[in-house]
Formats: structure tokens, C-alpha cells, sequence
């Protein structure tokens, strides 16, 4: 079959195929776009200032404790798995996964902290505990004020909204993980 395309009918037929298809390919771009934004902002926040930064400085502050604890009569299944939890965040690149790392970090911070105090603590290591525990719940404190999840709600709304809603399943666009 041959198409004439002098045939007006034929030429909007053409038209709105490549309106339709052109939409559909700019939502894709635009919620590829908006997604990347979003987690890039978890990543890489504003000028370094993001929730990755201050999970990185949370696993910090219990290698600080992991060092002290080394020196003192701390249980060694204690130390081992806080170790292994810190390196398995910085390796994290998964919200979710980050989130449930954290949450066992929060664990292992506070069992550290917590068996620390019941060792007869030099007066610096005392300093440096108390200090590193302070500093801990300060960067988890930030990470509650942090934006993200604001941005990440706005994002998988926007995934509900007409027409992402039915065009997301063409472009098999998902939700962002919310850090919580």
C-alpha cells in the first residue's frame, strides 16, 4: 500500500502520530531528568552538603570509637561487625540500603558507645568518646532536617499525575526510594 502524502488526511494522520510520539519520548526525558535530580540531591546534595556526606561522617565518628575500642577490653564480635557495617554504607549506592545500614549503625554506635563507658577510659578517650557520640547524633540530627525526602515525595507524585501516570509504564519509570 502506498501512502500519498498530498492527501491532507494522511498528512494529519502523520501529524499526530509524531505529536503523540513526541510527547510521549519528552515525559520520558523530563522524568528521567527529574529522577536523576532527585537522587543526585541524596548523593551530592548542594555544594556536598546531602545525606550521603553525613552518613559518611556518622560511619566516621564510629571508626573514631572502633580505634578507641581496639585499645580496651571490647568485645571483638562488637568491633568486627561495626567495621563491616561503616564500609558496607560507604559502599552502599542504594537509598534503601543506605537507610537499613544506617539504622544498624545507629545499633552499633550505641553498643560501642555504651561498652566504652563501662571501661575505666583514660580522660582523653573519655573526651574523645563523648565527643564522637555527640558528633554522631549531631550528623543524624542534620540528616533529619535534609530535604530529600521532600524532593523524592514531589517526584513519585509526579509519577501519579496525569499523563506520567499511564506513560510511566512505557518508559518503566519508578519511584524514588524516601530515606526513612
Amino acid at each position: 500500500m502506498k501512502m500519498d502524502l498530498k492527501d491532507h488526511n494522511v498528512a494529519k494522520i502523520i501529524m499526530v502520530i509524531m505529536i503523540v510520539v513526541g510527547a510521549i519520548m519528552g515525559n520520558g526525558n523530563s522524568l528521567n531528568k527529574e529522577k536523576n535530580k532527585v537522587e543526585d540531591y541524596f548523593f551530592y546534595g548542594d555544594e556536598g552538603i546531602c545525606i550521603a556526606n553525613d552518613l559518611n561522617d556518622m560511619a566516621s565518628e564510629v571508626d573514631n570509637l572502633i580505634v578507641i575500642a581496639n585499645k580496651y577490653d571490647i568485645d571483638r564480635g562488637l568491633i568486627d561487625i561495626a567495621s563491616k557495617n561503616t564500609k558496607a554504607l560507604r559502599n552502599s549506592t542504594s537509598v534503601d540500603e543506605k537507610f537499613d545500614l544506617k539504622e544498624e549503625m545507629v545499633a552499633n554506635m550505641n553498643e560501642l558507645y555504651y561498652a566504652l563507658l563501662d571501661e575505666d577510659l583514660s580522660d582523653n578517650h573519655q573526651k574523645l568518646v563523648k565527643g564522637a557520640y555527640v558528633d554522631f547524633n549531631s550528623s543524624a540530627n542534620i540528616i533529619t532536617h535534609d530535604s530529600y525526602n521532600e524532593m523524592a515525595t514531589e517526584y513519585n507524585s509526579l509519577l501519579d499525575s496525569f499523563p506520567s501516570s499511564i506513560l510511566r509504564v512505557i518508559h518503566r519509570a519508578k519511584e524514588v526510594a524516601l530515606f526513612q
